[in-house]
């Protein structure tokens, strides 16, 4: 099943809840498919509905575990360290990280969903105590461990293409300028994070496969970033100021951030821009269900 489990303290230290003395009897809504978050509207003067549902739900993991300690005080000791770990955690999201038998490493945010209330025993001599912990996570995707982190290569006078009123599906003198290939290794498609430098003027952000495209409308200065991010569907200037205000929301399709599994090309295109323009970096972790 898994071979390492651990959940971060409010000070981002690991805390163990798996390894010799921290046993884990069954974990529920950890991995495969969460519900589907079901939109339907009543199928006008005909049966049945008209099923517009195109999401999954957030997921809440279940966690039954067991704490064994060689005496009653070191079993306390190891409750007394997860607690301190879930305190803070229903305010504030933990990491919750786990390896799983084939080596792969994932990990996801979590709160606290619900009471952790162990189960404590007269018997055993203080020294087995059965618990359940149970988390939210408001995305239910299982992340790589591992951050990716891609360029592209900076945009020249014959790399873009042109921007009109209207978004069109076609693209002028495609080069090699502006573009970017980033992979995914996992199983379900993934949300990248772009962050566009340099003095640029309406800014573009296309996924060569599909033609699909974020659009937004405004300048970048010299010396400030624009992070777009497309898991939250913001923008954000110098990492900091909400500027979602710069979205051409008719034109853009938020699925363009979506990295399918094997991979996507990316180009950044613009109306005007300096030599220093480009994708820098585009960030992200393979996805699994």
């Amino acid at each position: 099943m898994f071979t390492a489990v651990t959940i971060e303290d409010a000070d981002g230290a690991e805390v163990a809840l798996f390894d010799g003395q921290r046993r884990l009897g069954e974990v529920h809504g950890l991995h495969g498919l969460p519900a589907p978050r079901k939109i339907e509207r009543t199928r006008p003067g005909a049966h049945g509905t008209i099923n517009e549902t195109r999401h999954y739900a957030s997921r809440q993991p279940v966690w039954n575990g067991t704490l064994l300690g060689s005496d009653a005080s070191a079993l306390w000791t190891l409750y007394d360290t997860i607690l301190q770990a879930l305190w803070g955690a229903v305010s504030e999201p933990r990491v919750m990280r786990w390896t799983r038998e084939d080596g792969t490493q994932l990990q996801s945010v979590v709160k606290l969903g619900d009471a952790f209330d162990p189960v404590i025993r007269a018997t055993d001599a203080g020294r087995y105590l059965a618990y359940q912990l149970v988390l939210d996570r408001e995305d239910p995707r299982n992340y790589s461990q591992t951050l990716r982190s891609e360029a592209s290569t900076v945009l020249t006078s014959g790399g873009g293409g042109w921007v009109f009123p209207e978004i069109m599906p076609v693209i002028f003198t495609p080069t090699g300028s502006g573009v970017a290939t980033t992979a995914n290794n996992g199983s379900i498609p993934t949300p990248a994070t772009f962050t566009i430098v340099g003095q640029i003027s309406n800014p573009q952000i296309l996924q060569v496969e599909t033609g699909k495209v974020i659009v937004l409308s405004g300048e970048v200065g010299a010396g400030s970033t624009l992070v777009v991010n497309g898991a939250t569907r913001t923008v954000l200037l110098d990492g900091v100021t909400d500027r979602s205000n710069l979205v051409n929301f008719a034109s853009t399709d938020w699925e363009a951030a979506m990295i399918p599994p094997g991979g996507a090309t990316y180009r950044l295109l613009a109306t005007s821009w300096d030599a220093t323009a480009k994708l820098d970096p585009i960030t992200s972790r393979d996805a699994y269900a």
